[in-house]
């Protein structure tokens, strides 16, 4: 028979074997093997007649039948040629088959036919079976090799049950071949289970959260709320506190307020840090921390806490942070800012804790009340905060304003940078702007002296559809109105003249809420330490597989309290991107909270790579080149946020180079496209 002039031949091991394969190889190339491994013989390049391996199936089989290869997967041949071959030695189930084709050979000795060809490539016992009844050989079908078929599907079926590899059974099995010996093995595997079930229950079980943080059970904790609508001075009480106080943290829902704090701290002569995922200003004196919630670090002591915006426990994406602050911050004085409805709930945690906190309840310092419905963008007026809940309605309503009105016009949204937010709110507080465009983005943050909160609609896009806001966020916003020693009643409407879904009834369902309280917050948000997610790596013995060890994580979370809320939801994208990488499972924990957003995932899966790789660049390799246009320096602004992220985080692979100086030069340049498309314009 002809050779091969060329393999690529995975070698083992491989021993010298009297009978050629099914493909033709010469002798040299066919051993004894070990059954429990998968070895692999390619030929790419030659190509096989089909008459070549029927005199070769003819010969085989005329030779002792004990020394022919175990086959399991054969690639199926063409008419004319084989291409690519496949040879792929397996365990000892391949028995089964060779004497399938034996005994089928016996009968008809008619080895090179439709039939035999599918016995061949068949994958399975199941499928031969199949090939010998569809074609009128159903009495071969033994009531040995059907047990062996039924024995064979339960391996399978087990190896379902409880996620284990069908070679990694079978090799139990193999030791009592019986139906005794497989429900011996299921009995096994079960109680195996059982222990392990047992120990994910003891690392999931989360009504013991309050064991959770060492440090912060060590010191017998004193907390403060200050409870109030949006303009009652909760964060005014609240800094004069933290001013006074020798060592403190301010955690803030937003990298832009923990900004503002930072400033302000600074200006009162204070040493303070500025600590968020994408912008680090490091005192080594400092007294004094502003950091975003997430950026907490349990680990260091403060003797003053303040945890803004408590109410987020109940946030669907955010709310883990605040139950981890609240639970885990240490320090021996904590203050809570947030609305009226999470009293009850701060009573329930701290419950837990055996801690006991004091309630401020604060009222607000202007009168809210609904205005007369705006029927023409005409009755816009100075002071005026026109929402709209996308970037896109902005643009359309400014160019409307604009086009009908005389007042000049401000943008403020979610992916302009905190700097430019910032500046957009001093301008309008100043008189430069006349009105200002917003989405959400001002609920929470800004100091903006507004009048009258202007909605231009009641239906947000919550990631998934169109759907009414809550009566919270309506609040949020229209709680905005109405500024302390300026105006001392706040007012809010909606535009009649720009609503695309206005109607009476509704409308008031939201403002009949603005002088009642909220429901309590009943639930909070919860997500696994590392240290949990590592426990359950060990059980499981699976150190890269996060999505498994997450989902393994929230089947067995169990909580007896009623006050936790499991959704891992809000880490999925990240997961998708991160779970097969080959890094660690701490790393791999880090970048769970990236901020990847849609306009920055192609950024954050480039540095992805480079960190699989372990490199190093700089983000000077990257093409820095500017466009005097508004949406590419904000994407490119989002960008330079992830890489800063990524910079703090593995500052090794990722160094700085002339970032700081690029965004500093980004700033100025989209602060005058702001400033250049503000300008009013007359009728």
């Amino acid at each position: 028979m002809e050779e091969f002039n060329e393999y690529d031949l995975y070698d083992r091991g491989w021993k010298d074997h009297t009978i050629q394969s099914l493909l033709g190889a010469p002798d040299e190339f066919v051993s004894e093997h070990n059954p429990y491994e998968e070895e692999f013989l390619w030929h790419r390049r030659r190509v096989i007649k089909a008459e070549k391996t029927r005199e070769f199936i003819l010969s085989a089989y005329n030779r002792e039948i004990n020394n022919v290869i175990k086959l399991s997967d054969v690639k199926k041949l063409s008419k004319e040629q084989v291409k690519n071959f496949h040879l792929k030695i397996t365990d000892s189930r391949n028995q089964q088959k060779k004497e399938l084709i034996v005994e089928f050979y016996k009968k008809t000795r008619n080895v090179y036919n439709k039939i035999e060809k599918e016995l061949i490539f068949s994958f399975t016992l199941k499928e031969m079976i199949n090939v010998l009844e569809n074609n009128s050989f159903k009495d071969m079908l033994t009531d040995d090799i059907l047990m062996k078929f039924e024995l064979e599907e339960g391996i399978r079926k087990l190896g379902k049950i409880y996620d284990k590899s069908y070679t990694e059974l079978y090799k139990e099995f193999e030791k009592e071949s019986t139906r005794e010996g497989l429900d011996k093995l299921e009995e096994k595997l079960n109680n195996e289970r059982a222990e392990k079930n047992k120990k994910f229950r003891e690392i999931t079980k989360v009504e013991d959260i309050e064991n959770f943080y060492k440090e912060a059970r060590s010191i017998k904790r004193n907390f403060k709320a200050f409870l109030g609508p949006t303009n009652s001075g909760k964060t005014y009480n609240a800094i004069q506190e933290l001013i006074e106080s020798k060592n403190a943290v301010y955690l803030a829902p937003l990298r832009l307020l923990a900004r503002e704090v930072y400033d302000l701290l600074i200006s009162k002569g204070l040493k303070v840090s500025l600590i968020t995922g994408e912008e680090k200003i490091i005192d080594e004196e400092a007294t004094h921390t502003c950091s975003t919630i997430e950026a907490l670090n349990i680990h260091k002591e403060y003797d003053l806490a303040v945890i803004d915006e408590v109410q987020f426990l109940n946030d669907r994406q955010r709310g883990s942070s605040w139950t981890r602050a609240v639970y885990g911050v240490y320090a021996k004085n904590v203050i809570c800012l947030g609305s009226q409805n999470t009293e009850k709930v701060l009573h329930k945690i701290l419950r837990k804790t055996d801690e006991d906190i004091e309630i401020i309840h604060l009222e607000r310092k202007t009168i809210l009340s609904p205005s007369e419905i705006i029927y023409n963008v005409d009755r816009l007026k100075k002071g005026d905060a026109v929402i709209a809940f996308s970037r896109n309605k902005i643009y359309q309503y400014k160019e409307i304003i604009e086009d009908e009105t005389s007042l000049s016009v401000g943008v403020v949204y979610g992916m302009m940078p905190p700097e430019i937010r910032i500046k957009t709110a001093q301008r309008f507080n100043n008189g430069e702007i006349d009105i200002i465009i917003a989405t959400d983005a001002i609920g929470i943050g800004l100091n903006l002296e507004i009048q009258r909160i202007v909605f231009t609609d009641l239906d947000k896009y919550n990631g998934f559809e169109f759907a009414n806001i809550t009566t919270d966020l309506f609040k949020q916003i229209a709680g905005r109105a109405g500024r302390y020693k300026k105006y001392d009643e706040g007012f809010v409407t909606i535009c009649e003249d720009l609503a695309y879904k206005y109607n009476e009834k509704e409308w008031s369902k939201y403002t009949d809420t603005l002088h009642h309280q909220e429901k309590d917050i009943e639930k909070i948000y919860f997500f696994p330490e590392l240290e949990h997610l590592l426990k359950i790596a060990d059980e499981l013995e699976e150190k890269e597989n996060i999505r498994k060890i997450i989902k393994t994580y929230e089947t067995h979370f169990q909580d007896t309290t009623g006050l936790f809320i499991k959704n891992f939801s809000f880490i999925e994208e990240n997961l998708e991107m991160i779970n097969q990488k080959p890094l660690s499972l701490e790393t791999k924990y880090r970048l769970l909270f990236a901020p990847v957003s849609r306009s920055n995932k192609d950024m954050f899966k480039t540095l992805l790579n480079v960190l699989c790789e372990d490199r190093e660049i700089s983000f000077d390799d990257f093409d820095n080149r500017m466009k005097r246009d508004i949406t590419y320096i904000e994407e490119m602004i989002q960008d330079i946020n992830i890489y800063r992220w990524m910079h703090f985080a593995y500052p090794d692979n990722f160094k700085i180079g002339n970032l700081n100086s690029i965004y500093e030069d980004l700033l100025k340049v989209l602060d005058l496209e702001m400033v250049r498309n503000t300008k009013g314009r007359k009728k």
